[in-house]
């Protein structure tokens, strides 16, 4: 689940900004800097479901008539 990465993504960099995770690993930090990767895989999902459902809603309305 893309959603529970990056949560996980949030949390470890919570813990190196905020010092709790002082030495990260440098497989820790590459996870980090693919957060915007992470964001944008979701928005474009999210993106695709919407067009999913409007057309999912249009061949309803088409085929109901």
């Amino acid at each position: 689940n893309l959603k529970k990465k990056l949560k996980q993504v949030d949390d470890l960099k919570a813990k190196v900004d905020s010092g709790e995770l002082a030495n990260p690993e440098k497989e820790q930090l590459a996870k980090i800097a693919r957060r915007h990767e992470l964001v944008e895989e979701i928005e474009n999902l999210e993106l695709d479901l919407e067009d999913w459902n409007n057309a999912e809603s249009f061949l309803k309305s088409i085929t109901s008539c």
